[in-house]
């Protein structure tokens, strides 16, 4: 009788599982990736997913895809949104907003992440969202600040924005408990600072020395501040000091319980007392024993150039410079730390190469470095712990400068080991010629299998130097080597119309495409031209936005 009972109560199916439980499980997942998992399966499982999938995040989808979750699932009950016109999908908000609507479709709307809206009509837009009274959570970028200020959205408890580097029309924002900041230049207004005063999180992102002095100065009067985030984006002349931070930080955030910061910094390139002293304003008793707050900086010294940065490293992004030396310092020990060198680096996702320009380097330079200069370069960079969550490498354009054959197999041979170094590597951006150059002529059979598994997202730039065009072997090898995986191509690189159809008939895996496309006199690239090519899209599986030669088509 009990072995009776014992099968009766063994689960013998997935279905056996009770609702409570998938309930559970569904609310960790996309509701648009859940949807199209269970489409196919009982009415129970979709009506978990509705209730329970309470997040759409269409930052990767497919055009299709994206028309049939508002074909077949009922929206309203949808409470967290992303939407954007960034590389995968481009066109994507402009189609939305032609087609369906934030107050027919999202009414219930928390959060709302809408990415690279500049070419949206914003005010339109933020008419729209002005509408979602159950918003909490606002994601935009870029906005001008002038036409934020028109709007008043009360209920509002975090905002992540890129906008002015004049900031005063924030401070009407006066119940926020969050704001992420990111400043760039979408008018020329003059740079001030001020912020809503009862913030408990704030991260600024800048990339001007001006802005940079202007900071520590503007956050005197948020006294409740638990966490505060400062990334400089790009090489800055003054010098961060860290006693102004820690003077800061004693008088005006008592609160203050996480400080995280990046800064890039020239610091000469012989006066390393300069580099010390930087280092050792970040390393006082302050830091290391009241708040346990470390850093590290490393150094290409070379190039004058070093960077700091608070552990763990909680920013998306590091830039090194690659054709210089390095050296590193470090506060943290191994007595201090409670986490391992993998999961100081876990956000990290995009590493950016770069080289200093070749009129920044002495004359007798490369007469001072032999041959393995290059490949030590390379291995010195990648034997730390900073790889394993990277999923975008951006190879700046010009980066490798001197291109004899020797100089080929080292550099192609690098280029490899740190290609497999990065187990999750799946963007690449990389100028036309040092791709040719790293692959030998696309006849590196190992470097281009790795590739052609890997790479998903594949960015392709012309050389600022001279005027290149993508001939058709180019594109031969384009498709054979990233047609099989590569799910987005931008090909920023003058190209011929045919260039565009034969991309669009063989690359079958792309969700996204770009072209810099050359057109005769009056001749546009449209959904009826495009119709008449025959390579199977249309209305239903293509949508196109161009501006001036830059085409942008959202697939299947």
């Amino acid at each position: 009788m009990a072995n009776s009972n014992k099968q009766e109560n063994e689960i013998t199916s997935i279905e056996d599982l009770p609702n409570e439980l998938f309930g559970e499980i569904f609310s960790y997942l996309n509701g648009n990736d859940a949807s199209f998992s269970f489409i196919y399966l009982s009415r129970r499982f979709q009506c978990l997913v509705k209730e329970y999938c309470q997040r759409l995040d269409f930052k990767s989808i497919s055009k299709s895809k994206f028309d049939l979750i508002f074909e077949q699932y009922y929206t309203q009950w949808c409470q967290s949104l992303s939407l954007s016109n960034d590389n995968y999908t481009y066109g994507q908000i402009e189609y939305f907003l032609q087609f369906y609507s934030l107050i027919d479709h999202f009414s219930q709307l928390k959060s709302l992440t809408l990415y690279n809206i500049k070419s949206i009509d914003t005010f339109e837009l933020l008419s729209q969202i002005f509408l979602l009274t159950n918003l909490v959570s606002l994601t935009l970028k870029p906005v001008c600040g002038k036409i934020m200020s028109e709007f008043d959205f009360f209920n509002l408890k975090r905002l992540a924005i890129t906008s002015c580097k004049n900031t005063t029309w924030i401070k009407k924002f006066s119940q926020l408990d969050s704001l992420e900041y990111t400043m760039n230049n979408c008018c020329l207004s003059q740079i001030v600072l001020a912020w809503p005063l009862k913030l408990k999180h704030l991260k600024i992102v800048f990339d001007n020395d001006d802005v940079g002095i202007l900071v520590p100065q503007s956050l005197t009067y948020l006294s409740e501040l638990i966490v505060l985030e400062i990334y400089q984006k790009k090489l800055g002349k003054s010098l961060p000091n860290g006693q102004v931070w820690e003077q800061l930080i004693r008088s005006s955030f008592p609160a203050l319980k996480k400080f995280k910061f990046y800064f890039q910094f020239d610091y000469g390139f012989v006066s390393i007392k300069k580099e010390r002293k930087v280092l050792s304003s970040f390393s006082t008793s302050f830091y290391l024993e009241e708040k346990k707050w470390f850093i590290r900086c490393d150094i290409f010294t070379v190039s004058g150039i070093a960077v700091i940065y608070s552990l763990p490293f909680t920013f998306d992004q590091y830039t090194v410079i690659s054709n210089s030396s390095s050296g590193r310092i470090i506060t943290l020990s191994n007595r201090n730390s409670t986490h391992s060198d993998k999961d100081l680096y876990k956000h990290m996702k995009i590493v950016t190469i770069e080289s200093i320009s070749e009129w920044d380097l002495e004359d007798d330079f490369h007469t001072k470095h032999n041959n393995n200069t290059y490949e030590q370069i390379m291995l010195n960079f990648i034997s730390g712990p900073h790889f394993n969550s990277i999923e975008r490498l951006h190879l700046l354009p010009n980066y490798y400068r001197y291109r004899n054959e020797h100089n080929i197999k080292i550099l192609s041979n690098s280029f490899y080991i740190l290609l497999k170094k990065i187990p999750h590597l799946y963007v690449l951006e990389i100028d036309l010629s040092d791709l040719q150059f790293l692959t030998e002529n696309w006849t590196n059979v190992i470097l281009c299998s790795h590739l052609s598994e890997n790479i998903r997202s594949l960015i392709l730039h012309s050389n600022k130097h001279r005027r290149q065009f993508l001939d058709g072997n180019e594109v031969d090898q384009i498709i054979r080597v990233f047609s099989t995986k590569c799910q987005y191509l931008s090909v920023c690189v003058l190209s011929p119309i045919h260039t565009v159809i034969s991309l669009l008939r063989n690359m079958k895996q792309l969700h996204s495409m770009h072209v810099f496309a050359q057109t005769k006199d009056n001749e546009e690239i449209t959904m009826k031209w495009l119709e008449k090519q025959n390579i199977g899209l249309n209305y239903s599986n293509c949508f196109i936005t161009n501006h001036e030669q830059n085409y942008y088509f959202w697939l299947r």
